[in-house]
Formats: structure tokens, C-alpha cells, sequence
């Protein structure tokens, strides 16, 4: 716009030259059209009256101005110079009014004065204090026929008033924007190169997007930012380039770039860049991030911006960096209050750096003396430490942990143990056998590795096995009653593929004095909405004393076996198995059953104590049993009832041996499952034993 300013002015003064010779008093001259880089004038006509030999009077009118920048173009523009000075060196109007579309500057005119120099084309322009949404605005430039400048001062501009004049002309992103501007602008134009340079800070800022994901609220931002661009009329379009220095520091308010949110009170986030953009490419030759007391980020990189924007490079280092201040302020809403790992208290140091070349990539984790510990106490681990390394390729970058202790739930007591994993792409392989230490027991995890991670088809297999644990240790640990036995886990094979976990090899659980094993197990979409499960259980001479007394269900001695075959469950809730329990036939413990117990069997199975039995049931505490059992064939809702040996009108459920004596019939031989299953909490509710 300058040399446009030049080239009109240069015409008026061959104008005035005319005036000067013919002796006329006014001129109208009509220019038309002209252009320049990215703006274009259409009806400009330029009005000159003589004063006297040394004065004339200017107007200048143009109809229509189109600037890139602009949605739509400027109607009606004048500038008008009533008195201008002219002699055979200078032009000088001391006094001018620029008048601009009403809804764009208001209803005031510009106020302004410039000087030409006719030998040097030198326009000097000085733009007086002009209010501007709330604030004002103030301009000074010079421009010579090879350079221009300009200072521009901008004292407390309203960002929401300033968009709300704007947005007619110029395409605002749907922001919801608040706060006040004061900057200091200096431009320069010389070589084909513009220079600006910009001081300032905004007060009281406010935004928010219109998902509310981005917002902002009382930030009080500093700013200093210089530009070096090439872009000018002469540049070609693969030569162009945008340079860009500067450092922005937000002093205090508060952000939230979903899932983050930062408050900034005493410990200010200072950004400082240096990056050039060329036509295609993003190159930042530096960038930090410094959030003071909690963090330093650092990194380098270059950017490919031609269809859809996508690294190149990128080299992000992060310093030695407190672990808790780093996982309250960043990483605790990065996971989410409402995830385990989103509710824990840390300390430590950690480190960490992330590379990537164009597809390859790789992050690298070094962690010292962490301590991490759920904040309801579910587990906790003790002095982390070690290196975890990920590649998008590579397989020869193992990662190692240490941890001295730790635990489960709560008392469920880790010792130390170490972990050496590879994490190449989705897949992560455990390298070396992982023994970890629980209570007075180890848990081996001979071999493990997972595929697809964060993909549909994520896959998974484990292998390992588990020592044998004092059943008294671990129901202390829990906070269950104590009992003798041993818990053990001789062989673990499992897998997950296909949203279906499974196990590969029968599960053999040492428990309760007897055999669990499992030799089906399949689980189908277990994150879904109606997870599937598909299982049989076979149970070989269990302790029914140990049994009984941990339920709470009545004291009753002797072995149980049996099965639950062809179980399903659909969203948790069983809809078909067969089951059967009952005393092995070659049981050799002692057979008793207290009157708790055969209360409770009677109600299980809506049956009754024989009369001859029911006599001597309110003398003695326990009886003596020949055998005992009850089964359960569940479908379509209904349950089939039988127990070890059927009657004319039912079933035995206990059936008597030695003295004293008692039987248990049941009678009913359909029961509907809702009810079955009420009556089961109704017996283990009123019965589950207190623990201290």
C-alpha cells in the first residue's frame, strides 16, 4: 500500500504541476483501476483545488478496495487533505482525515499527517491516536522507493470488541475470545524481505473453542516474537519463507487442552521457538517448554505441510524431572481420575526422549527411586528403577525394572524382583523367565508375549506356574478366616486372541486339601457390554470342614467332589450348567454335619428332616452322615434339582449313618434359578463369618 500511496501522490503532484502552468483552480482527476501484490483499487478519483501559490486541497476517493485478507472488499474510502503545502521539494499536508467503512472503524475519521519528498520519494506518515475496540491504536511509517517502515503501538484493544468489528471482513475462527492487547509492532521492508518485530503482553485473556476441549480462563500472557518473510510480490512461491523467533510466558491463569488441565499461579510456563516455514515444510530448529518447578522439554524437528501436515523428524528431550509435581499437573489427567493408574501418589525422578525419522520411532524411559502407590492402597510398588525402551522396528532394545517391594490388595506382600522385556511395535516379549516373590511364594512367569497392542486383534500368551502358599498365609493376608492347606498352581497356560481368552493346558489348583481343575475355560469379548464365558470345573476330595467354615455355610466334616460342566455366562449371569457335589466314595475322614449346616441344605433344596430324625434333632449339635450331595441341571431359567439318591416323592441330600442318626430329603425337583439364587444369598448374608 505504500507504493501505492507513492504512485498516487507522485500523480497529484504532476497534477499540481499542471494547475501551477494552466492557472486552474480545480482538477478531478479519474485513475480507474490499479493494482498491486495481493490488493486492488477500482474507482479511484483524486480531487485537487488551489488555494494559493503554495496550497492546495486533496481528496482522495476510492470506490472499492480489494486486500487478500479480506472477505470482502472496502467500499467508499476517502482520504481528504484540506490544506497541503507543496514546493519544488516537499508535499507536506499536516492535517488529514482517512474516512473507512462505518461498521469497520466507527463513525470518526483517521486523523493523520505525512510529508513527501519529491527528489528522495520519501513519504513520512504519522497516524494520530485513534480509538479502537476499548483501546486505541497508533502508527508512524516511512517509505522510500527501495524501503518502507512502520512502528504500530496498540494500547488495551478488547479481543471479544475487535473480533465483533472484524468478523464482517475477515473469517475468525469460532473461538469465543475475551482479554485486552497492548503490543508493540515494528515493520520493516527492505530486500525484498519484511521484518517484524513484536512486544506486548494480553491481560485478563479468555477462549474457549466450541467443543470446550481448549479453554482458558485469567491468563495473564507476555509475549516477544520477531519474523523474518520473503514473501513478496518478486518471490517465487517455492522460495517463500516465513522465519520466526520468539518467547511467550504465561505468568498466571489457568488452561485446559483436553484431557490436560494447568493452573499457573507461582510457577510460570515460559515457550520459546525458533522455526522457519517454506513452502511445504515446517523446520523448528529449537523449541523448549518450561513450566517452572515441574518441568523441561526441549526438542528440534521439521514438519512436511503440503497436503495433510506429517513428520519428518522430531527429537523431544525431557530433563531429570521430579516425578510427582510431573504426574499431578500432567500425567494424572492424561490417564484419568477414574482409571487405577490415574489415582496414584508417585515420587522419584524420571527421564525420557522421544526420536522419530520419518516412520521409525522410538521413546526411552529412564526411571530412578520411584515410588508409586494407589491412593486407596490397592498396590503399591517400592524404589522403581530401570530403563524402558520402545522402537517402532528395532528388536535389540530390551528394557529393565528393579522394584525392592511391593504389594496387592492390600497385604498381598511383593519382594524384590527384576523384569527384562523387549516392546518392539505392538509386541511385547518377555526376554528372560520373571520370578516374583508373594508372601512365603513365587509366582514364575516362564514365558510371555503380546501382539497387536492398541489393535483390534490383540493377542497374547502366558505360560508359568505357581509355588506352593500356606492357605492360613494368604486368607490372613486377605483378611479371611485362617485354615490349614496349601494353595498351588502347577502349570498356568493361557492365551488371548480374537477377543477370547482361554486356557491352553487343564488348570490344576492345590486347595482345601484336594484337586481343582479347570479343563475348559473360555472367555468371549470380556470388555464388552455382554461378555461370554464358557467352563467346566472338576473337584476331586475337597475338605468340607475347611469349606464350610470359611462361608460360614455350617460345620460339616468329611470330602466333597464333583463337577460344574458346561457352564455358561452371559454378562456375568449363569443361563445353563450341570453341577454336582457329593461325598467321594472313598472318603476316609469323619462324616459330621452340624444342625446349622442341615438347616441350611434343607432350605437349599426346599425340603425336610425325616420325622423319625426330626426327634432327635433338638438333643444333638451334630450327626453322623452316611454320604451327602445335591445337584443343579440349569436351562432356560429352571433348575433340576436331584441329590445323592433318589425317593418315591424326592431325594436324599443327606442320607444318615452311625448314631446319632439324621436324613435330609428334598422335595422339590424343579426350582426357578432367581429363587435358587435368593435363597443362596439369604443363607450366606445371614451366615458369613466375622473376621477381626
Amino acid at each position: 500500500m505504500f507504493s501505492a500511496g507513492m504512485k498516487w501522490l507522485l500523480v497529484l503532484l504532476s497534477c499540481w504541476w499542471s494547475v501551477e502552468t494552466l492557472a486552474l483552480e480545480d482538477m478531478v482527476l479519474k485513475l480507474g483501476t490499479t493494482t498491486g501484490h495481493d490488493w486492488r483499487a477500482e474507482g479511484v478519483m483524486a480531487r485537487l483545488h488551489w488555494l494559493n501559490d503554495e496550497h492546495i486541497s486533496l481528496t482522495l476517493i476510492i470506490a472499492s478496495l480489494n486486500l487478500a485478507q479480506l472477505k470482502k472488499p472496502l467500499q467508499n474510502l476517502k482520504l481528504t487533505c484540506p490544506r497541503t503545502q507543496y514546493n519544488h521539494l516537499q508535499i507536506v499536508c499536516p492535517q488529514a482525515n482517512l474516512y473507512l467503512e462505518r461498521e469497520l472503524m466507527g463513525d470518526s475519521p483517521w486523523q493523520l499527517s505525512f510529508t513527501y519528498q519529491l527528489r528522495s520519494q520519501q513519504i513520512n506518515l504519522r497516524l494520530e491516536a485513534k480509538a479502537l475496540a476499548g483501546g486505541q491504536v497508533i502508527l508512524q511509517a516511512n517509505t522510500t522507493s527501495s524501503e518502507w517502515q512502520a512502528n504500530v503501538d496498540i494500547q488495551a484493544v478488547n479481543f471479544e470488541k475487535l473480533s465483533n468489528q472484524f468478523k464482517t471482513f475477515i473469517d475468525l475462527p469460532s473461538w469465543v475470545l475475551g482479554g485486552s492487547l497492548y503490543l508493540k509492532v515494528k515493520l520493516l521492508s527492505k530486500a525484498q524481505q519484511l521484518t517484524a518485530a513484536c512486544e506486548g503482553q494480553i491481560q485478563d485473556l479468555n477462549f474457549s473453542n466450541a467443543e470446550g476441549s481448549q479453554a482458558g480462563e485469567k491468563l495473564a500472557v507476555q509475549l516477544s516474537i520477531t519474523t523474518h518473510s520473503n514473501s513478496t510480490a518478486q518471490a517465487s512461491p517455492d522460495k517463500e519463507q516465513l522465519q520466526v523467533q520468539g518467547q511467550i510466558v504465561v505468568k498466571s491463569g489457568e488452561v485446559f487442552l483436553a484431557p490436560w488441565y494447568i493452573e499457573v499461579k507461582n510457577d510460570p510456563v515460559i515457550f520459546v521457538t525458533d522455526f522457519t516455514w517454506q513452502a511445504a515444510r515446517l523446520i523448528i530448529h529449537h523449541f523448549s517448554y518450561t513450566h517452572t518447578q515441574v518441568l523441561s522439554l526441549r526438542g528440534q524437528g521439521e514438519l512436511t505441510t503440503a497436503e495433510h501436515w506429517a513428520i519428518k523428524t522430531l527429537s523431544l528431550r525431557l530433563a531429570p524431572t521430579a516425578f510427582s509435581p510431573l504426574y499431578e499437573r500432567y500425567l494424572q489427567a492424561w490417564l484419568g481420575n477414574d482409571s487405577q493408574l490415574g489415582q496414584l501418589k508417585v515420587n522419584g525422578t524420571i527421564t525420557a526422549q522421544f526420536d522419530q525419522q520419518q516412520e521409525t520411532q522410538q521413546w526411552r524411559i529412564d526411571l530412578q527411586h520411584v515410588n508409586l502407590e494407589h491412593q486407596q492402597q490397592r498396590f503399591g510398588l517400592t524404589d522403581l528403577n530401570g530403563t524402558v525402551q520402545w522402537h517402532s522396528h528395532a528388536t535389540h532394545l530390551p528394557s529393565d525394572l528393579t522394584w525392592s517391594s511391593g504389594y496387592f490388595a492390600p497385604k498381598l506382600k511383593l519382594g524384590a524382583s527384576q523384569l527384562n522385556l523387549r516392546l518392539v511395535g505392538s509386541q511385547i516379549e518377555l526376554l528372560q523367565p520373571w520370578h516374583q516373590p508373594l508372601l512365603e511364594s513365587m509366582i514364575h512367569i516362564e514365558q510371555f508375549q503380546l501382539d497387536n497392542l492398541g489393535k483390534d486383534q490383540l493377542h497374547w500368551q502366558l505360560r508359568g506356574q505357581l509355588e506352593p502358599i500356606a492357605m492360613r498365609t494368604l486368607s490372613t493376608a486377605v483378611g479371611g478366616p485362617a485354615f490349614d492347606g496349601q494353595l498351588k498352581l502347577n502349570k498356568i497356560a493361557a492365551s488371548y486372541h480374537n477377543q477370547q481368552l482361554q486356557i491352553d493346558a487343564p488348570l490344576r489348583l492345590e486347595a482345601f486339601g484336594g484337586m481343582m481343575t479347570v479343563p475348559r475355560f473360555k472367555l468371549e469379548k470380556p470388555f464388552s457390554d455382554q461378555p461370554t464365558l464358557q467352563a467346566d470345573l472338576e473337584l476331586n476330595q475337597l475338605n468340607l470342614q475347611t469349606l464350610t467354615k470359611i462361608t460360614g455355610f455350617g460345620e460339616i466334616q468329611g470330602q466333597v467332589s464333583g463337577y460344574v460342566r458346561e457352564l455358561q455366562l452371559v454378562n456375568w449371569q449363569p443361563i445353563a450348567f450341570n453341577a454336582y457335589f457329593a461325598t467321594p466314595p472313598d472318603s476316609n475322614l469323619p462324616h459330621q454335619i452340624s444342625q446349622k449346616a442341615i438347616n441350611n441344605l434343607s432350605n437349599l433344596g426346599g425340603g425336610a428332616v425325616n420325622a423319625i430324625s426330626k426327634s432327635v434333632l433338638r438333643i444333638f449339635e451334630n450327626f453322623s452322615y452316611q454320604r451327602l450331595g445335591w445337584g443343579c441341571h440349569l436351562a432356560k431359567g429352571i433348575c433340576q434339582m436331584r441329590g445323592i439318591e433318589p425317593l418315591t416323592n424326592g431325594y436324599y441330600l443327606v442320607k444318615g449313618g452311625g448314631l446319632p442318626r439324621i436324613d435330609v430329603i428334598g422335595y422339590n425337583n424343579q426350582v426357578d434359578w432367581q429363587v435358587l439364587v435368593t435363597r443362596l444369598q439369604r443363607i450366606f448374608h445371614a451366615q458369613a463369618p466375622v473376621t477381626q
